[in-house]
C-alpha cells in the first residue's frame, strides 16, 4: 500500500509547481520514500537533484544501481547536504538560497525537466529556526517563479513544534510518515 508521500509523488506532473515539506520519523521509511521519489521521477524522464548526507547517498546509490540503466543513473545528481547548507560553517539563508539557484540554473537554461529533494539537518543553534524559515520562504518563492517541484525533508526528532508551524507556513504541502 502506498504511503501519502508516494501517492503525492506519483501524482506530480510535468507542469506542477510544488514546495513539499516531508517530516519523517525513521530512516528506513525515509529512504524508501526517497528511493520511490527518485525512481518515479527518473522513470518519468526527469533529472533529480539530491541534497543528502553521505551515508544516505551511498545507500540510495547502491539501490539505484540495481534498478536503473547507466543513462538513468546519470540523471541523479548528488550534493552533500552539509556542504550545501553549511558552506560557510553556518546556516546562512541567503547563501543557501544562492546555492540552490546555482545548482538548478543549468537545468532551467537547458530546458531540462528536474525535481529536487533536500534533506535538511543542522547543529544546535539558537537562531536556526528563524534561519530555516527564511530559507524556506525563499525556496518557496523560487519554486513558484521557476515552476519546479522541490521536497524538503526534516527529521521529526530534531523538528520542534515551533519549527513545524513555521514549516507549515512555508510549504504548499506538508507530509508526515
Amino acid at each position: 500500500m502506498d504511503t501519502k508521500i508516494i501517492k503525492v509523488i506519483k501524482g506530480l506532473n510535468k507542469g506542477d509547481c510544488k514546495h513539499i515539506c516531508y517530516i519523517y520519523n525513521n530512516r528506513g521509511g525515509y529512504l524508501e520514500n526517497l528511493f520511490s521519489f527518485i525512481l518515479t521521477r527518473i522513470n518519468d524522464g526527469d533529472h533529480v537533484l539530491l541534497v543528502e548526507n553521505d551515508r544516505n547517498i551511498l545507500t540510495i546509490n547502491k539501490r539505484l544501481q540495481n534498478e536503473l540503466s547507466r543513462n538513468q543513473l546519470d540523471k541523479v545528481h548528488y550534493i552533500n547536504n552539509f556542504n550545501f547548507y553549511f558552506s560557510n560553517e553556518t546556516f546562512h539563508p541567503q547563501t543557501v538560497s544562492s546555492h540552490f539557484l546555482h545548482y538548478i540554473q543549468p537545468f532551467i537554461e537547458n530546458n531540462v525537466s528536474f525535481r529536487t529533494w533536500g534533506h535538511i539537518e543542522w547543529r544546535d543553534d539558537k537562531d536556526i529556526e528563524r534561519d530555516i524559515e527564511k530559507y524556506e520562504r525563499e525556496v518557496d518563492q523560487i519554486t513558484k517563479d521557476k515552476c519546479i517541484i522541490s521536497v524538503c525533508a526534516y527529521p521529526a526528532a530534531q523538528t520542534s513544534d515551533s519549527l513545524r508551524k513555521r514549516l507549515e507556513n512555508c510549504h504548499e504541502v506538508v507530509l508526515k510518515d
